[in-house]
């Protein structure tokens, strides 16, 4: 079937007139209130709600913000992909139904779609309206059959930087990650953006600062960023460089030939030049244009190119961390909160080898043993360096026996715990050069 024209879309009375054959029950549970829909396609098979509101309270988003998204859902009940869209500044969940055509594009194909407020219509992907967005994309997919390799962000601008930014700062394999973004003219770097938006700095300071005029710290904006630049050589800040988390990420790049916000120009060029250089897969589309505004971009070809897309975690790759959290594989707890963390892994496979490189403000990393593809009943090996010359605790998950001998660069120790119940082996390390531990079963 061919997707309904936005005249169509306008044209439809208040509700569906008829219900969806199968998969028409929704789970909803705690602070959840479902709304009808006011204005909805009619006679076509599929789930389709004008809003879901979650509380900002405790059994709700706990950031004491409301989080509303719009979905669809298709009727069927089988593994399909699903689209997230970031709306732009100063809008609000409604911004992909008004102004877009993805619904249509998303219901043509059967993909489920979600449009997430983000806490606010001014959100520039702050932490707490990222912590909001997790709310939604977690309810879609405890309520629907969403396939957890093909889920994809689509974003405009203040929505483009926002879809950037939550696929690099969420990579838990067990929650919804990206497989795929899109980012039209993405607003991916908050300081120079501070600079250049005067007249939005007060949402800044209040996100990112106390409120006070001047207040937005200048960390925080590079933790919901991709990149830092300097203003005079363009030269990006390599300890702030949120993008290289997307190493494993296909990412398309869109934007207008005659941008009229040429700071955000400046912000796609350097951001585009970076990823290609870490070897990201990276897709760049300039057209013909001079207005900032989503129908600059084809939703059908958009669509096309992320449903090509499929999630793969990597056997290696570089982390900047600015939270404890997991990362593919890694549970990284930092020494100090409010400080980017960094580690470097590689996992050698055949030679069952973990080594882990470049760590800097680790306290602790937990690694699922198993999930790496390492195997606890071989012998394994872990080498180990730090950047910043303080040690880092190791725990190896999926230990159900005692190592028979762990040696420390080459000589015994028993500088480890195994935790029968917990299944975990722990190495004790208590410097922060460089070794190698070999632990046989």
């Amino acid at each position: 079937p061919e997707p309904l024209t936005q005249a169509q879309a306008d044209s439809s009375p208040g509700g569906p007139s008829t219900p969806a054959k199968s998969g028409s029950t929704l789970a909803v549970s705690g602070s959840i209130d479902m709304q009808a829909p006011t204005s909805a396609w009619t006679g076509y098979e599929g789930l389709f709600f004008y809003t879901v509101s979650v509380s900002g309270n405790a059994s709700g988003t706990n950031t004491g913000y409301k989080e509303k998204f719009m979905l669809f859902a298709p009727a069927q009940n089988k593994p399909s992909p699903m689209l997230v869209v970031f709306h732009k500044f100063s809008t609000s969940e409604l911004d992909a139904w008004t102004n877009t055509q993805f619904f249509q594009e998303a219901w043509a194909r059967g993909w489920h779609i979600v449009a997430p407020l983000s806490a606010s219509g001014v959100n520039f992907g702050a932490p707490l309206t990222q912590t909001n967005t997790e709310v939604a994309l977690e309810w879609m997919t405890a309520n629907f059959n969403v396939r957890p390799d093909r889920i994809y962000g689509v974003g405009f601008s203040m929505g483009g930087g926002m879809a950037l930014s939550y696929a690099a700062r969420h990579l838990d394999p067990t929650k919804p990650m990206f497989a795929g973004i899109v980012s039209h003219t993405g607003g991916i770097a908050l300081n120079d953006t501070y600079i250049n938006e005067p007249a939005s700095q007060f949402i800044f300071d209040f996100w990112f600062g106390s409120g006070a005029p001047g207040s937005a710290s200048a960390w925080m904006m590079s933790a919901s960023s991709m990149l830092d630049f300097h203003p005079s050589t363009l030269v990006v800040d390599p300890t702030t460089d949120m993008a290289r988390n997307l190493q494993n990420t296909p990412v398309k790049i869109f934007r207008v030939a005659d941008e009229p916000l040429a700071y955000l120009t400046q912000q796609s060029q350097i951001l585009e030049t970076h990823l290609m250089n870490q070897g990201t897969q990276t897709k760049v589309e300039v057209v013909a244009g001079d207005t900032h505004e989503w129908s600059n971009l084809s939703e059908f070809k958009t669509i096309n190119w992320l449903s090509l897309k499929r999630l793969t975690l990597p056997l290696s790759g570089r982390i900047l961390a600015d939270r404890s959290a997991t990362y593919y594989y890694f549970a990284a707890t930092q020494t100090v909160v409010e400080v980017f963390s960094s580690f470097d892994f590689d996992l050698d496979l055949a030679g069952n080898t973990l080594t882990v490189a470049g760590t800097a403000n680790l306290d602790r990393l937990e690694v699922e043993t198993l999930e790496a593809g390492l195997d606890p009943l071989s012998t394994l090996r872990v080498d180990m360096e730090t950047a910043d010359g303080f040690a880092v605790e190791y725990v190896l998950r999926d230990w159900a026996t005692a190592p028979t001998t762990v040696t420390r660069d080459a000589v015994g120790t028993v500088a480890w715990v195994h935790d029968a119940l917990a299944e975990t082996l722990t190495l004790l390390e208590t410097d922060g050069g460089n070794h190698l531990w070999e632990l046989t079963p």
